[in-house]
């Protein structure tokens, strides 16, 4: 029996040879390409963490810089509260400087009304300095006075207009 062979054998071999070449270029073109993307996910990757880092960074910046703002807040409140206390403390030793004076003024009132005070002993000067103090009382007084005379009749005259308007009863 003849044997027909239709391809020679190298032929056959020539193109297992080139099959296998453009397998191993096409698997090598593949794995160039692999590479490059696995370079491009690293880069991404390094792009992204840089990017991280930074916006760490910024976040801490921030947040350091809030704490030095809070810091100097709190501190000039807490200056605040001291000059605060410190005026409330003037304050308190003013009135009651002021509430000694008062009370002394008050008993002065009330020795020269008793006719108790000894004119005699005080200098020309205390007389005048004790009959210009008495002056400015008895003028704030009278002005006292007249501003609630005024604010009676006012009252008074608001009273007579509410009851000439208030409804009657009628039977």
């Amino acid at each position: 029996m003849l044997k027909l062979q239709l391809i020679p054998s190298w032929v056959k071999w020539t193109a297992v040879v080139a099959a296998l070449a453009c397998l191993a270029a096409v698997i090598g073109t593949q794995r160039i390409q692999l590479a490059a993307e696995r370079l491009k996910t690293t880069q991404v990757r390094e792009a992204w963490a840089t990017e991280r880092a930074d916006q760490e960074r910024a976040a801490r910046e921030a947040t350091q810089e809030g704490q030095r703002l809070m810091s100097r807040w709190h501190a000039r409140q807490m200056e605040s509260y001291r000059a605060k206390a410190e005026e409330n403390a003037r304050n308190e030793r003013l009135a009651a400087d002021l509430r000694g004076q008062l009370d002394r003024l008050h008993s002065d009132v009330s020795a020269f009304a008793a006719g108790r005070h000894q004119a005699a002993a005080d200098s020309i000067a205390a007389c005048r300095a004790d009959a210009a103090t008495l002056g400015e009382l008895l003028e704030g007084a009278l002005r006292a006075d007249a501003a609630h005379a005024r604010a009676a009749e006012q009252h008074a005259t608001d009273v007579r207009a509410l009851l000439g308007e208030w409804p009657v009863n009628a039977p």
